[in-house]
């Protein structure tokens, strides 16, 4: 499935007029309905949710700098409440939001300096698709993984450091953390944490672990070490690339 699932006009319509309220009683039910058994609808209205928050909180940054900036000059100006605009101004955001991601993902997501093999087989995981759940927890790892997925890895990680802290064991923090570091260029924190999703040995993202962690020890010129776990991958790859560690 696509990290960013296509939206059409009229999708993206329905689902402003759902997350602002504006539908009918029995719309809202029939939507409500629809969100339960179509995971796709479900992850857009999750995604669209999102960027709702971020642009809210945008303006309202936007506002307080404006507000203190009049305290400071002796001005004491009212300010404009932040408000969301049209379907229009949604796709504007929604298509901003996107050349920024993507853009910031080639510029960062490959990591500093990065040369010889890792460089050739080194690309970032894509993240996983934001939905929005009902607890706080859920909503600050959504929130970070779109930070992740936009390149800003140091505010990803930042959240995610300290959710794991109360979930040490989480196998899906340790794996997006190393995944952060390694994308940061920090492959022994990268490391650290996928090791702790590699001693669980029954993770979902074990694979995915062996691959990212063996090309982490590849990073720090630790080949002989990296072989093994890239043995144990499943990539396509890993056969081409063995062969240039050995």
């Amino acid at each position: 499935m696509d990290q960013y699932p296509d939206i059409s006009p009229e999708v993206l319509e329905r689902i402003e007029r759902y997350l602002t309220l504006r539908m009918e009683p029995g719309e809202t039910a029939a939507f409500e309905s629809e969100l339960d058994t179509d995971p796709v609808l479900r992850a857009q209205t999750a995604e669209i949710r999102l960027l709702i928050t971020g642009i809210r909180e945008v303006s309202v940054a936007e506002q307080m700098k404006g507000f203190h900036a009049g305290l400071q000059a002796g001005k004491q100006e009212e300010q404009a409440p932040p408000r969301i605009g049209g379907l229009k101004r949604w796709l504007v955001a929604a298509s901003v939001i996107a050349v920024v991601g993507i853009g910031t993902w080639f510029a960062l997501g490959r990591g500093p300096q990065q040369n010889g093999i890792y460089a050739s087989y080194y690309e970032k995981d894509p993240g996983l698709l934001s939905a929005m759940g009902s607890t706080s927890d859920n909503y600050d790892f959504d929130r970070a993984m779109i930070d992740y997925k936009k390149g800003d890895h140091a505010a990803a990680i930042k959240t995610w450091e300290l959710l794991v802290k109360s979930s040490p064991a989480n196998d899906t923090l340790n794996y997006f953390l190393g995944s952060a570091w390694l994308a940061q260029g920090d492959a022994p924190k990268a490391l650290s944490y996928f090791n702790k999703v590699i001693s669980t040995g029954k993770s979902v993202f074990l694979d995915d672990t062996y691959w990212y962690a063996g090309l982490a020890l590849i990073r720090e010129d630790r080949k002989a070490e990296a072989v093994p776990l890239i043995e144990k991958s499943k990539r396509e790859e890993k056969g081409e690339l063995l062969q240039k560690l050995r």
